[in-house]
């Protein structure tokens, strides 16, 4: 289900649901609208966190993959302190539904972002792992773009396959892939 095109479209999407659903908990007043306001909430950022962690996983090389991953829990866990303490302090100084405004204008403008960050760019391969220009601009030397790294190489093992600088009667030297007399 969560192929990196997909992602591309459930990310965006599912940040905007989750933030309409914030929105709409300004106005709502009846606790059984309220409470299923909530569970789509709930639904909407569980499909955000899926998505997102299934497309770090898909488009991250396997060398730098654990290190991506290590730093998406500490933005996303980090990150979930700051908000509960900002929501805190708008609900404090103004009131609970000021506190669901700011956090849907947040969702929103993150939304957009989104949208605008994951959309296919022209250079997009098969695989979609590209950012858009404009993701690519502002991220710069951080984009992981397996796209365009090569795949690591095996070591090799046993000797070295023959070439013509190794042919009888040439001279060859030793590589790391060859013994040598002294080397056991």
């Amino acid at each position: 289900m969560f192929t990196p095109a997909r992602v591309k479209w459930i990310t965006p999407s599912t940040i905007l649901i989750a933030a309409v659903t914030t929105l709409s908990m300004t106005v709502v007043t009846n606790w059984v609208i309220a409470g299923l306001a909530l569970i789509v909430f709930a639904w909407a950022n569980g499909l955000t966190g899926t998505a997102g962690i299934t497309y770090r996983q898909l488009a991250s090389p396997d060398d730098l993959r654990s290190s991506v991953n290590v730093f998406g829990r500490m933005v996303s866990w980090g990150g979930q302190p700051f908000g509960a303490g900002t929501g805190a302090l708008v609900a404090g100084l103004g009131t609970v539904r000021a506190a669901y405004a700011v956090g849907a204008t947040v969702m929103l403008a993150t939304s957009v972002l989104a949208f605008v960050f994951l959309r296919p760019s022209p250079r997009s391969s098969a695989d979609g792992y590209h950012l858009t220009t404009a993701g690519s601009r502002l991220l710069g030397s951080l984009t992981l773009n397996p796209c365009t790294t090569p795949p690591p190489t095996p070591p090799e093992s046993g000797p070295a396959p023959a070439t013509a600088a190794s042919a009888p009667g040439s001279p060859t030297k030793p590589t790391a892939h060859t013994a040598t007399p002294d080397a056991r």
